[in-house]
């Protein structure tokens, strides 16, 4: 599939998509819920689930699809990119749930379910977890390039790799050892 400067527009089609899917959901989950809730239906959060389920799906695909529309975007980084942003997403809205989900409903249905509120708590460290593994991981693909960069750079006899470290000292930047044949300056740095 050829990428081409027109798709940039369908990325934004995409995303205005996803925005209003979303939102809408996030919205009448709970209004659903307290229907449901109404009417005897069953005592379970079954729509706030369900809104649950449909955000993280159609958030993970707009974004998918927002991120194959770019040009400069690596197939790998698609993929971290989705994923982060529908556990970030569904985490967020379901804390907006459980924060003011009471002042919905005040009558009988005051607090959500226990299970839903151990969710939570779980979801709550399962996000922090994808949220450093998502940093991590940019972090290591930066540095890698970086370093794949400089190598082929010194293979070429293009670059210098020698750089100045805090203490003035020149160093080589991949073995953080001083340069031989550089004079020490007298405050010995």
């Amino acid at each position: 599939m050829s990428k081409t400067p027109g798709i940039q527009s369908q990325g934004r089609g995409y995303l205005l998509a996803m925005v209003m899917i979303d939102a809408s959901t996030a919205v009448a989950a709970p209004i659903l819920d307290t229907l449901w809730f109404r009417y005897q239906i069953s005592n379970a959060d079954i729509p706030l689930q369900c809104g649950a389920a449909l955000i993280a799906v159609i958030t993970f695909v707009g974004v998918w699809l927002i991120q194959r529309s770019r040009t400069a975007v690596e197939p790998a980084s698609e993929m971290r990119d989705a994923i982060s942003a529908s556990v970030i997403v569904v985490y967020l809205v379901i804390l907006c749930w459980s924060t003011f989900f009471p002042r919905l409903n005040p009558s009988n249905h005051t607090t959500l379910n226990p299970l839903t509120s151990t969710f939570i708590t779980n979801f709550t460290a399962v996000t922090g977890i994808v949220i450093g593994f998502y940093f991590t991981s940019v972090t290591a693909t930066q540095i890698a390039a970086h370093r794949q960069q400089a190598r082929s750079g010194v293979e070429a006899g293009h670059e210098d790799t020698t750089v100045i470290n805090r203490a003035g000292n020149p160093t080589n930047p991949e073995h953080g050892v001083r340069v031989p044949d550089q004079p020490i300056r007298p405050d010995g740095s």
